[in-house]
């Protein structure tokens, strides 16, 4: 009896590990990009960068956009995140795909970016603005936890992707209404969080039992954190 128990253990153990082998096999990510320059016959100074982002899902090659609709929504959504006022131009326009594959679900999503230049006459003026300085800097939002592409909820755990940082503790979030159209707001830093990472000594995960709350961690933000408790309701707390 305890063999014939061993070698169905064993070949569960095979069939799982098989399966587990065949999913990692079967998972991946591919990126592609390009860039594109302009020229320009007066002087320019970089003033600021615009970023414009688009996804689709597909299961079993079905669904989704096309490539090509993907990209121009993208560069639609660059123009409407950032319009140029007069003498502006957008200048050195990337494009970057990633697929992500896992088994039979696809995700494709397409970012445009462009840097923002003012066109001017005056050969002394700085090449580059500190805005944009500031732009090209990681450290330019004063915060190490979010970054453009990621997905992020409020505390109503409504699901959003950062498209771009504004000006200092601002965030532009893109999302879809109910009916399914394309929208972009304006929100605080502070009042979004992720599930993708720990923060302030909070880990996604960790049970919380103290006089102040009990719980699990399950998002994380740079000012509080969200937990959930027994009777799975999600609680905002401070750190």
């Amino acid at each position: 009896m305890l063999p014939k128990l061993i070698e169905i253990i064993m070949n569960i153990f095979i069939k799982v590990t098989a399966s587990a082998c065949l999913a990692v096999l079967m998972s991946c990510a591919s990126h592609q990009g390009s860039i594109s320059s302009n020229s320009y016959d007066s002087n320019l100074t970089y003033k600021d960068i615009s970023y414009g982002v688009s996804d689709a899902f597909q299961v079993f090659t079905f669904g989704g956009l096309s490539q090509d609709a993907l990209v121009l929504e993208a560069k639609k959504n660059m123009i409407l995140n950032r319009p140029l006022n007069q003498n502006e131009a957008y200048a050195n326009i990337t494009v970057d795909i990633k697929r992500t594959r896992i088994i039979v679900y696809t995700q494709t999503k397409v970012t445009v970016s462009a840097d923002i230049v003012v066109l001017h006459n005056d050969s002394t003026r700085a090449v580059y603005s500190e805005e944009y300085l500031q732009k090209l800097n990681d450290k330019a939002t004063g915060q190490s936890l979010f970054h453009i592409g990621d997905s992020v909820i409020n505390k109503k755990l409504k699901s959003f992707e950062i498209i771009g940082f504004e000006e200092a503790g601002k965030v532009r979030l893109k999302y879809y209404s109910k009916k399914n159209k394309l929208k972009t707001k304006k929100v605080s830093v502070n009042k979004i969080y992720t599930d993708d990472s720990g923060y302030n000594g909070k880990t996604i995960g960790d049970h919380l039992d103290n006089s102040q709350f009990e719980g699990d961690v399950r998002y994380v933000g740079l000012k509080s954190f969200l937990y959930e408790d027994k009777s799975k309701t999600v609680h905002k707390a401070k750190y």
